[in-house]
């Protein structure tokens, strides 16, 4: 009989947490669909969803939503998780040691479906004229960078300028490739390497 008492008595208290757990819980931001780094967040973007959310968590609410429209995702965000707010932000700031060199990339020097903000690069030097080789030791290193942004294509001259990002102490000389056109655009695959 005692043991009945307890066992009830028990359920009991299990059925109260589980209540006093959903009850509290919050609606948050989730994604709603893939976005990628350097993606304006707009409302598509974005749903809610009711989650028990240990403190520790850093999560948007429902009610910050509008603070999240229009932040850049400074990561790719998966479906159906949380909006972190160390993931979103004002801007693609540079970080320490970076700096945003301008390129004008003529058709053939850059991929055909073009580049899209995040996308990791090699920027590799060509040489001026096409008969002409580069002597063996003497070609300039390939440059990885990350794409920052890019335009569409000039409908009279097919230039497209891509802005992107490398570290500062290959800035001058990328700037120095850009300027005498002679460089060529080659994608590196999604968290790859070279």
């Amino acid at each position: 009989m005692l043991l009945a008492v307890l066992v009830v008595a028990l359920g009991g208290l299990v059925s109260m947490w589980a209540v006093s757990s959903y009850a509290h819980r919050d609606r948050v931001l989730v994604i709603a669909q893939n976005v990628s780094v350097g993606h304006k967040i707009t409302l598509d973007d974005l749903a809610g969803a009711d989650l028990t959310v240990d403190p520790r968590v850093a999560a948007f609410t429902v009610q910050q939503q509008d603070q999240v429209i229009g932040m850049v995702a400074l990561v790719d965000l998966a479906k159906g998780t949380l909006v972190n707010p160390s993931q979103v932000g004002q801007s693609q700031l540079l970080t320490a040691g970076q700096v945003l060199v301008p390129l004008q990339l003529k058709p053939g020097q850059l991929p055909a479906v073009g580049l899209a903000p995040g996308q990791r690069v090699l920027l590799v030097a060509t040489a001026a004229d096409t008969a002409q080789t580069a002597p063996p030791g003497g070609g300039t290193d390939p440059i990885e960078a990350s794409v920052a942004e890019s335009g569409v294509p000039d409908p009279s001259t097919g230039v497209t300028v891509v802005d992107v990002r490398v570290p500062q102490d290959a800035g001058v000389l990328l700037a120095r490739m850009a300027a005498g056109g002679n460089m060529t655009v080659v994608v590196l695959p999604p968290g790859g390497g070279k």
